[in-house]
């Protein structure tokens, strides 16, 4: 794991059902190494991903366009809400924010399209959960 301090980076991975998410670290979230090594890529591909449906936000944000934006391509859609926590409330889990209302699966991507998410699956999640922990 590595943590990009001071940069809010956006990550990306896959499920064991072929759900795809979003990860965005606000400068202080933990980050798989193999995302890492992907995540030159991810900003590209998503912005490569077409709309595919609505959204729903779960977090009341002052400016959630790029969680939305997240979801309306077919993303669920976290963040490092700890960043903003300290001590006892912090909850070392990456926070659903935004869920798409038509979740795209891997397969469905474009083989161009797939390998950042490929490059990190997180097994034991279940996107779409309220949380997501990210084995350290």
């Amino acid at each position: 794991m590595n943590a990009q301090r001071d940069i809010d980076l956006p990550w990306v991975a896959v499920d064991a059902a072929g759900r795809l998410a979003v990860f965005t670290t606000a400068g202080e979230g933990p980050v798989p190494a193999s995302a890492l090594q992907a995540s030159a890529a991810v900003e590209a591909v998503v912005a490569e991903l077409s709309v595919v449906g609505g959204s729903k936000l779960l977090v009341d944000y002052p400016r959630p366009d790029d969680f939305v934006s997240f979801a309306e391509r077919g993303l669920y859609a976290y963040d490092w809400c700890d960043a903003h926590r300290i001590g006892a409330a912090a909850k070392g889990c990456y926070e659903l924010v935004a869920v798409p209302l038509r979740p795209v699966l891997i397969g469905e991507l474009p083989e161009g399209l797939r390998l950042p998410f490929e490059a990190t699956l997180i097994a034991d999640a279940c996107f779409g959960a309220s949380q997501c922990r990210v084995a350290t």
